[in-house]
């Protein structure tokens, strides 16, 4: 396998509006590998903290580091605990495999800050 697989996001700018603790985020999640014959092996969705949970609305739920792969990735909710104050790195990594069984992993993080 080649290369390795591309990552789209929407820069939110969190400075001028801080995110208030016990908010409920959307998060879209798309991966697409740049080979056609490339599959998807995982998707996790990392640096939610303690307390917070996440879920997709089809029965999947969990909190933390959470594999998603086989989640509705297009209506994934994540609750922030209420007492989290301080900022947060959260990060999508996904692992594709190739038609020969080489893998390749990337990520993108999106930081959230709760705190001035």
């Amino acid at each position: 396998m080649q290369g390795d697989f591309g990552v789209e996001s929407v820069a939110v700018d969190t400075v001028m509006a801080l995110v208030p603790p016990g908010s409920r985020l959307s998060i879209s999640v798309q991966v697409t590998p740049v080979d056609a014959d490339s599959k998807v092996q995982t998707v996790k969705l990392q640096g939610l903290p303690a307390g917070g949970q996440i879920s997709d609305g089809s029965g999947n739920t969990g909190g933390g580091n959470v594999e998603i792969s086989q989640w509705n990735m297009d209506s994934i909710q994540a609750k922030l605990p209420a007492n989290q104050k301080t900022n947060l790195a959260i990060s999508v990594v996904a692992t594709v495999a190739g038609p020969d069984g080489d893998t390749a992993s990337a990520s993108a993080a999106k930081s959230l800050n709760l705190s001035p």
